[in-house]
């Protein structure tokens, strides 16, 4: 197995792992009703089968980078990283994911829809749109507020989905 590979299914095959320990984990945690039609009707049965299913394939896609040295290349090339100024790019992905992260794990369910969505929206087009101050400030509001409500919308009246 060629290194770079080895060293890209350690990160991926990690991710499916943890993956699958969450889908197992939240599985066993849903209701089992057994007493009404038995241990099939279970909400969780299928998605504890697809856990299971993803943690044998990220033992499948583990174990084999292992022994072609993955783990190695990995900490080389993180070490490599951490010598290097970051990208652009590198810098731009990172923010997203944080405000990605603040969003689901802190806003969403804490505050309204309305006002976190429109928060989240505001901030990530403010801190990614090039231009003048309150140019940016005003565009990015009108933008967070029109396709927050557009959203709303379209979710709640037409979809009759109930946002969080």
């Amino acid at each position: 197995m060629d290194k770079n590979l080895a060293k890209n299914n350690i990160v991926y095959g990690l991710l499916l792992l943890l993956l699958s320990i969450f889908a197992i984990v939240e599985s066993i945690r849903m209701p089992t009703y057994s007493h009404l039609e038995g241990v099939y009707a279970a909400p969780g049965l299928v998605p504890l089968l697809l856990g299971i299913t993803l943690l044998l394939m990220a033992i499948a896609i583990l174990v084999p980078a292992l022994r072609a040295g993955g783990w190695q290349q990995l900490k080389s090339s993180i070490s490599k990283r951490n010598n290097k100024e970051t990208s652009d790019s590198t810098k731009r992905m990172r923010l997203t994911v944080l405000y990605i992260g603040t969003y689901v794990f802190l806003l969403l369910g804490k505050l309204p829809y309305t006002i976190s969505t429109s928060v989240f929206i505001f901030v990530y087009i403010y801190s990614f749109h090039k231009g003048e101050r309150n140019k940016r400030i005003i565009k990015a509001l009108i933008i967070s507020v029109i396709s927050t409500a557009i959203i709303f919308i379209l979710f709640t009246r037409i979809f009759m989905i109930r946002l969080p």
